[in-house]
């Protein structure tokens, strides 16, 4: 039985192999055109049709100036706001327990 000889392009630069081109070739067109025919050829959004989204007010309603301003608020509460002490809550308690161990002993 002869070898079946391999179908090259280009001037016999490149070999193909029809099955796999023809099957690849279908794994990445298949979803593309599902995807094109879903969406009914539309590519991208207008901004105003993205604002109208569920997803453009949900981005809207996170930019609230109020809501950054209390967000803002909270966060220089929490790291700037001077205490009249510098050490976390469980490095003064510890330092207490050792001063109680210490007069314990004495």
């Amino acid at each position: 039985m002869p070898e079946p000889t391999p179908r090259t392009i280009f001037g016999g630069r490149v070999v193909i192999n029809s099955k796999l081109v023809l099957y690849y070739g279908l794994m990445a067109a298949i979803p593309v055109a599902c995807a094109l025919i879903y969406s009914g050829g539309k590519t991208s959004l207008s901004p105003e049709e993205l604002m109208q989204s569920e997803t453009g007010k949900r981005a809207a309603r996170a930019r609230d100036e109020t809501l950054e301003a209390e967000r803002k608020a909270q966060m220089n509460k929490v790291l700037f706001e001077n205490r009249a002490s510098m050490q976390t809550d469980w490095a003064i308690k510890k330092e207490q327990e050792r001063a109680e161990r210490r007069a314990a002993r004495q």
